[in-house]
């Protein structure tokens, strides 16, 4: 894994990261009696980007590559932009990503870390191709009360089956809602 950061000011901060990870396994279908073992590459690049425009607005920029490599090469790209907007006079959050995605298959997906409502997270994985996107809004309208909101869609442009079995979806998007409340006493 490689590194760089890049801070130049309050404003504005960037990093690139290189990542490659080498691991033996078994050849499929292999019909010895002894398994060959053969070397699966995988190699992520990454460049990601924050600038903050004022003190109540932020945006973030990622673009990732992906190569794996067992018998044959693979290769994926995912770019996204965040908007970040958490007003000063409004006790309210609002988080909002457009993503796109193009992954030969799934030893190429990449992940990438989603806001969520509190006390929950989301990292999926970014495989076929298509397009993600999500809006997460929290407000708290006194120190005892808090609401939360998130709703996410992915349109898949390469299938019109997602998943199997009870999780099978007969469609190309796959979407979903939270609502959260907390209310402290």
């Amino acid at each position: 894994l490689f590194k760089l950061d890049y801070n130049p000011n309050y404003k504005l901060s960037m990093y690139t990261q290189f990542r490659f990870e080498e691991k033996g396994s078994n050849l499929s279908g292999n019909t010895g009696k002894i398994d060959e073992i053969i070397a699966k590459k995988r190699q992520n690049w990454r460049l990601h980007l924050r600038y903050r425009v004022s003190r109540s607005f932020e945006l973030r920029s990622r673009v990732e590559f992906s190569w794996y490599k067992d018998d044959e090469l693979s290769r994926g790209f995912m770019a996204y932009q965040d908007l970040v907007f958490m007003p000063r006079k409004l006790p309210m959050t609002a988080q909002l990503r457009f993503a796109v995605f193009d992954t030969d298959d799934y030893d190429t997906r990449i992940y990438a870390y989603e806001n969520d409502v509190l006390y929950a997270f989301s990292v999926p994985p970014y495989y076929g191709r298509g397009i993600r996107y999500y809006l997460n809004l929290s407000y708290k309208p006194s120190r005892l009360l808090s609401f939360w909101v998130r709703f996410a869609q992915t349109h898949f442009a390469d299938r019109d089956v997602i998943s199997s079995g009870l999780a099978q979806i007969n469609g190309s998007n796959r979407s979903e809602i939270k609502l959260q409340m907390r209310l402290k006493f």
